[in-house]
């Protein structure tokens, strides 16, 4: 059975089961919350295009990010993802949550970082 929809499912007492069935941050009644800043320092010295980068975070019910997905980058913005996605692994998250219980969700974040040689 597939579940189309995370915020459904759980609602109805399902657990989601699939990437696909994280619950988009914009259903949850509590948003995701990262318990303390990202560690920005993994950031410096690296080159960026100047166009935006966008990744998609997966976090599990304990808030801790699963996976982190490339939704947007340029060519030669590989080591600067790399990083990114480092960085983004490495910080705990409040989970999201709906109908009052924490549960695995997503949320888009874009970056515009400058160009930089």
């Amino acid at each position: 059975m597939a579940i189309k929809h995370a915020a459904t499912a759980i609602a109805e007492g399902v657990e989601p089961t699939t990437a696909d069935a994280f619950v988009a941050s914009e259903q949850l009644d509590r948003p995701i919350v990262p318990k303390s800043a990202p560690d920005t320092g993994q950031l410096e010295g690296l080159g960026f295009s100047g166009f935006p980068i966008r990744l998609r975070l997966l976090i599990d019910a304990l808030g801790q990010v699963v996976d982190v997905a490339v939704l947007q980058a340029q060519s030669g913005d590989e080591e600067a993802v790399a990083h990114l996605k480092a960085m983004f692994f490495a910080t705990a998250y409040i989970p999201g949550q709906l109908h009052g219980r924490p549960v695995p969700s997503r949320t888009d974040i874009e970056l515009s970082l400058g160009a930089t040689q």
